[in-house]
């Protein structure tokens, strides 16, 4: 009869323990490694694509470069997403809003105050959001460091016991190839 020989045991048996794991570390490796790969490839796309829109920005005329984003069917719903993932970001509730657009060139609306304004549209957006005092100067600054032209005006701050209430118009810029190739001519 054969009796166990425990260093046999263990002379098979910590071998194959330790292949087993570098296995196992090896494997969780590779996962890693193919995870940041791919999160490499989707930074890479990220970057072109931002690097397309910078050259679609700086070959447009000077005046527009920064002024106006390409006017679409999503673009307010861009910038409401934007506006509030700002607002979150600040620690800002947005509490309401309104829109209201002029469009430069056309008959009836806004008179030229310069012709390279000509298929411009200006959105004015009603806002009023409320927060602590610091988190709303936290927003206006986020804003002021956008890429994109917000104009700021009509500022009513409202202090209350609970938190602080900011309302105000902001203006962003939109060019709508529509209104641009009907706009006035100069």
């Amino acid at each position: 009869m054969m009796r166990l020989e425990y260093e046999r045991i263990l002379g098979w048996g910590i071998p194959i323990v330790c292949i087993l794991t570098s296995a196992l570390t090896l494997n969780a490796k590779r996962n890693e490694f193919i995870e940041a790969s791919a999160q490499r490839d989707e930074a890479a796309v990220r970057l072109a694509s931002t690097r397309q829109e910078q050259l679609a920005v700086a070959s447009q005329p000077q005046e527009r470069r920064f002024a106006a984003v390409d006017g679409d069917k999503l673009e307010e719903t861009r910038f409401l997403d934007d506006l509030r993932s700002r607002a979150a970001a600040a620690g800002v509730t947005v509490i309401g809003w309104t829109s209201q657009t002029t469009t430069y060139g056309m008959e009836g609306e806004t008179k030229l105050t310069d012709k390279s304004l000509a298929g411009l549209s200006k959105v004015s957006c009603n806002l009023t959001v409320g927060g602590s005092y610091v988190a709303l100067r936290r927003f206006i600054r986020d804003l002021s460091e956008a890429d994109r032209l917000f104009t700021v005006s009509h500022i009513d701050w409202r202090r209350s016991s609970n938190a602080t209430e900011l309302a105000m118009t902001l203006g962003r810029y939109v060019t709508n190839p529509l209104v641009a190739s009907g706009a006035a001519k100069p």
